[in-house]
């Protein structure tokens, strides 16, 4: 058997015993205590589960490896590279249609069927073969191999009957062929099974294969959650999540497929579809210095992908990225920090400003041009943005009064008039104020922040900024200072209260060493309702990126994390801060392929009391 050969068993010839002269040749987290019950479940088998689920794609379906994508229509299968340079191909001559079925995909053909898993590594392979009847004792049984190409070689081959016997068998110009009387004898039906792996010797494989910077919003019926992956070049993916936990696209949704980078998605909801926005590189991607746009696309509820080239939002000279959105009941905003005042770009770079622009329901781009939100020669980091049914307040990291940064913010009516040309002090305590991320709690925005603590330690800070801007906890609200370093919060409002969650370290150099995901939440007078924290969750050596979406009863946490370990577990519990917060026992892992340390996206459900 040739190692170019993508060998498969295709169809089951019956031969008279005479003819054989002719060679034909055919898958927890919080505070776990002991006596809570666990359902444990292999990480490993999850992983491989979810992350090579197949998915339709046109009239083909296809399964994503880490080096590989492979397709299966009516006539075969077809392995590709990423880089479309080596192939294996082989036909079904039954002309069967294939199908997905138990996170496969199969072919039920006359005598039997064939069924397919990705893994890692390649294909897993099946072939059944059901009883002949009677014409297992007119002649030996060959299993064909029909198949081309440089990509993919057979290991690890084996055929037993239904009772288990190993089944001897030859192999004949690459055919496996079993003698009559060994036939007669044999308990049907039978398996053969291998497995189709990529030729190790060839480097097919990009540099980095893991996913990470998930966003996520909610349509009434379903959650998108969305992240930057890194399966082939830098793309943006999704996959929708019912409020029940059930992962409705476990093969995730392509959202952009160009062939440049992509990073830093954010998504709302506008009533009918999904807006993703994200910084793209495909019109500037260097060298000598690459620029990225801000891009977009629609989403409608059932996974489908409106704008399949992408909506260009800002194509302005140098660099826009790290987007946001959020949307007001009849446009979207979407606001960016932003270089094209940078002349002397890529070479100072330390001053950029927040520029946004209106996106309709359609996809069409209002403000061409862009707005200017704050501009100056201060530099200006990681914008957030939310609506209060009035105007939207844009917050931002901003460095104007010296070498630290402050929070500032100003809002923007919905036809796109800066309100607060000179910006909003929100918060300018001592030393460092990053990464604020805002909500509207039903009266008064309130804005998150990490604060930098005598250049050693961050803790989580907000603020409550009324409808006209007037800034009502000016000292701030200490909403996390637990020891060593808690930052990048996230917030979202759930009707009662606001829920903030954060990368947590307070257990960092001790001999757990873990970071990982704690909340609390914030009533509408600025009350911290849980001074100690939440510990949402615990599992793992490091998780990161929070963010969160809120559906009329729960809320989704999600983060990027490095699971640690080779299992996971499945809790039900009650935590309890000021009142009781339930988690569901619904943790979903969408983990791509793994290459040295993995990244994985987790997936929380929270009901808020």
């Amino acid at each position: 058997m040739k190692a170019t050969i993508f060998a498969a068993a295709l169809s089951l010839v019956l031969l008279p015993t005479a003819a054989l002269a002719d060679d034909t040749c055919m898958l927890a987290s919080g505070s776990v205590s002991a006596a809570q019950e666990a359902v444990s479940f292999s990480l490993e088998e999850v992983m491989e589960s979810v992350s090579h689920h197949p998915r339709l794609d046109g009239n083909k379906i296809t399964i994503d490896g880490q080096a590989y994508r492979a397709f299966f229509d009516g006539s075969g299968v077809t392995l590709s590279s990423w880089d479309e340079e080596r192939t294996s191909r082989f036909a079904i001559e039954e002309d069967a249609e294939p199908y997905v079925e138990d996170a496969g995909v199969r072919y039920q053909l006359p005598d039997g069927e064939i069924r397919f898993r990705g893994t890692r590594r390649g294909l897993e392979y099946q072939r059944i073969i059901e009883d002949p009847g009677f014409y297992r004792y007119l002649g030996d049984v060959t299993i064909e191999m029909n198949g081309d190409g440089d990509l993919a070689r057979p290991e690890r081959l084996s055929l037993s009957d239904a009772s288990g016997r190993e089944v001897p068998y030859e192999v004949n110009q690459g055919n496996l062929r079993v003698s009559q009387k060994d036939v007669a004898s044999l308990e049907f039906p039978l398996t053969f099974e291998g497995e189709f792996l990529l030729d190790t010797n060839m480097d097919y494989a990009p540099a980095a294969c893991y996913q990470c910077f998930p966003t996520v919003a909610f349509d009434g019926t379903n959650y998108l959650v969305v992240w930057q992956d890194h399966r082939r070049y830098t793309q943006i993916c999704g996959a929708r999540v019912t409020p029940s936990g059930s992962v409705l696209d476990p093969g995730g949704i392509a959202i952009s497929k160009a062939s440049s980078t992509e990073s830093s998605p954010s998504v709302a909801f506008d009533g009918s579809n999904y807006l993703v926005v994200w910084s793209d590189w495909r019109n500037n991607p260097g060298p000598p210095y690459p620029n990225a746009d801000i891009y977009g696309a629609r989403v409608d509820p059932a996974g489908a992908i409106l704008d399949t080239d992408g909506i260009a939002i800002s194509t302005a000279p140098y660099d826009q990225n790290i987007p946001t959105v959020a949307f007001d009941g009849s446009n979207y905003l979407v606001v960016w920090k932003d270089y094209r005042d940078v002349p002397s770009w890529p070479y100072y770079p330390d001053t950029c400003d927040i520029y946004g622009a209106r996106v309709d329901p359609s996809g069409v781009v209002l403000d061409t041009a862009g707005i200017a939100i704050s501009t100056g020669a201060a530099n200006k980091l990681n914008p957030s943005v939310a609506f209060n049914g009035t105007s939207y307040l844009v917050v931002w990291s901003d460095n104007r009064n010296d070498s630290d940064y402050d929070i500032y913010g100003a809002r923007v009516d919905p036809s796109g008039v800066v309100l607060d040309a000179a910006g909003i002090a929100i918060s300018t305590a001592t030393d460092r104020q990053l990464r604020p991320s805002v909500a509207f709690n039903g009266t008064n925005f309130l804005v998150v922040w990490e604060h930098e603590q005598a250049k050693i330690s961050y803790d989580i800070y907000g603020a409550r900024v009324d409808p006209s801007g007037a800034v009502l906890d000016t000292a701030g609200i200490a909403i996390s200072t637990a020891h060593w370093f808690q930052v990048k919060p996230s917030v979202v409002f759930n009707g009662t209260n606001c829920l903030v969650v954060w990368y947590d370290g307070r257990f960092y150099g001790t001999l757990e060493d873990y970071q990982d995901i704690y909340g609390a939440r914030v009533d509408q007078s600025g009350n911290v309702l849980d001074p100690d924290g939440i510990a949402i969750s615990t599992f793992g050596r490091l998780q990161d990126y929070p963010a969160l979406a809120f559906d009329g009863s729960n809320c989704l946490v999600v983060w990027q994390g490095h699971p640690g370990g080779q299992y996971g577990s499945l809790y039900e519990e009650d935590i309890y801060g000021v009142q009781p917060l339930h988690l569901m026992a619904a943790i979903i892992w969408w983990c791509g392929v793994v290459i040295g340390a993995m990244k994985c996206i987790k997936l929380i459900f929270m009901a808020l009391g």
